[in-house]
């Protein structure tokens, strides 16, 4: 708020703030979710990143108009699972054919390799 507005705040304004966001956008993740789980056709993949205070990943998933993100330490299949999200979608998965989501091909409808970042 300083930097833009040149207007100073308390720890306890943004508490404040942050607290009725959060109470908001109670169930939103979900909802984003449960649509992406339902999608014919979605595009997963990940981004170097900080997550947790950490070096990590920047993951995401969408269908064209929805958009999930989320930050993990890896892309290995523990972290896919514990977003809870890719493990209960069922259609046609476009991606970077990552080592983490090899245990999803007998969940698929199919696989379609993403080239963006290919030469």
């Amino acid at each position: 708020m300083r930097m833009m507005f040149s207007l100073p705040v308390s720890t306890g304004f943004v508490a404040k703030v942050n607290a009725q966001l959060a109470a908001r956008l109670a169930g939103f993740e979900d909802e984003v979710k449960k649509r992406l789980r339902r999608a014919e056709v979605a595009r997963d993949g990940r981004d170097a990143g900080l997550a947790i205070g950490q070096d990590g990943l920047n993951h995401g998933m969408h269908d064209g108009k929805v958009v999930w993100c989320g930050a993990g330490l890896t892309r290995g299949p523990e972290t896919i699972k514990g977003f809870d999200l890719l493990t209960a979608f069922t259609g046609i998965l476009v991606g970077d054919d990552c080592v983490g989501h090899l245990f999803l091909d007998s969940l698929l409808a199919g696989v379609q390799i993403c080239l963006q970042r290919h030469p």
